[in-house]
C-alpha cells in the first residue's frame, strides 16, 4: 500500500508542477525541489513566486522527493542526499529565476 501511496503522490505533484509552469510561462525543468521545514517553506515563499509545496508523512517524503526529481528529469536521483532531517515535513518546489 505504501508504494501505491507514493506513486499517487508523485503523479499528483508532477501534474500540479506542470500545470503551474504552464500557467506562469516557464519550462517544467525550471523547478528546483527541496525538502524542508515549515520555516524553510515560508522563507522560500517570501523570496520566490510561484512556489508549490506539499506536506507529506516523513516516511513518504524521501521516496516522493526522489521520484518527482526523476519524473521531471531534473537530476539523477542517485546523486541526491536524501536524508530527512528532524521536522522536515514539506516537499517544496520553486523556480530560482522568478524572484518576488
Amino acid at each position: 500500500m505504501s508504494k501505491l501511496t507514493v506513486e499517487n503522490q508523485v503523479r499528483s505533484y508532477i501534474f500540479e508542477l506542470k500545470n503551474c509552469a504552464n500557467e506562469y510561462g516557464f519550462k517544467v525543468d525550471g523547478w528546483e525541489l527541496c525538502m524542508g521545514t515549515a520555516s524553510e517553506k515560508e522563507k522560500l515563499e517570501k523570496k520566490y513566486y510561484p512556489t508549490f509545496s506539499a506536506r507529506l508523512m516523513p516516511e513518504l517524503l524521501t521516496g516522493v522527493f526522489l521520484s518527482v526529481k526523476e519524473g521531471l528529469q531534473l537530476t539523477s536521483p542517485q546523486n541526491e542526499m536524501a536524508g530527512v532531517r528532524a521536522g522536515t515535513d514539506y516537499l517544496i518546489a520553486y523556480n530560482p529565476s522568478r524572484l518576488k
